[in-house]
């Protein structure tokens, strides 16, 4: 097995000639197409680069298990971004003196708050299993 020093790796070094650029955003909202409408894609390359940054992947699979942390950090962003939406929603309401409709909005509070947990393991373990693969296999 090759072993590139940390620095060196980029996706782009692997592309074959003539073959169409993929970035890594590319690659990643490929695989997953994980943006939904209104959602910014510069903000998610932010994230992305932000983390291949910090974490300096020597190999595809280091990459993939960034890729999957980016992921998991966007929809738990994206949870939180609906939970204080909901709040706003229902403080408007009683400050409007709307009557409740039943107790939806608990119950969906509750839902994505269990999804946004959901959403930090996953991150965690991505994260732990690539340090992991790192102790084992130093430079």
């Amino acid at each position: 097995m090759l072993h590139q020093p940390r620095n060196q790796f980029r996706p782009e070094a692997s592309r074959n000639h003539g073959a169409p650029s993929r970035s890594p955003l590319n690659e990643c909202l490929a695989a997953n197409a994980i943006l939904i409408r209104g959602e910014s894609p510069e903000e998610f390359q932010a994230l992305l680069t932000s983390h291949i940054s910090e974490l300096q992947p020597q190999s595809q699979h280091e990459m993939i298990r960034i890729q999957q942390m980016v992921i998991a950090k966007w929809q738990k962003m994206r949870m939180s971004a609906l939970i204080a939406a909901i709040q706003i929603q229902e403080k408007e309401r009683q400050a409007a003196r709307i009557p409740a409709e039943s107790s939806m909005t608990a119950a969906a509070i509750d839902k994505y708050s269990r999804y946004a947990a959901r959403f930090e393991r996953q991150y965690r373990r991505s994260r732990n299993v690539l340090l992991s693969m790192r102790e084992k296999n130093p430079e």
